[in-house]
């Protein structure tokens, strides 16, 4: 096995086990480890994919001790955050970024 992989395997797992215990900063660690090893376009999808499996991981152990209420709740303002959050987007985009500079 590669050097490069065991590192990511190991680092996969303490940053899901300071992310189970924290309840954050997992994530990120893991996105800053990953980014000594792989281009930006490779990063971004790959640590998604780490991230999900990894999270659902933890729902099928916690499953049972999950409080409906407020993941309904916690839904309902997401949903309302990301159709903010979509619009702002191209606000910010529209009004602050030149676009020549993307051409």
């Amino acid at each position: 096995m590669p050097q490069e992989q065991l590192i990511l395997i190991v680092a996969c797992f303490f940053t899901a086990t300071l992310s189970g215990m924290l309840g954050m900063a997992g994530g990120i660690s893991l996105l800053t480890i990953m980014a000594q090893f792989y281009k930006q376009e490779l990063l971004i999808p790959l640590h998604g994919i780490i991230q999900l499996v990894s999270n659902s991981t933890r729902l099928t152990f916690l499953f049972k001790d999950i409080n409906w209420n407020v993941v309904s709740v916690y839904c309902m303002g997401a949903l309302l955050g990301a159709a903010i959050g979509s619009q702002m987007n191209f606000v910010i985009d529209d009004k602050v970024c030149d676009h020549r500079d993307y051409a």
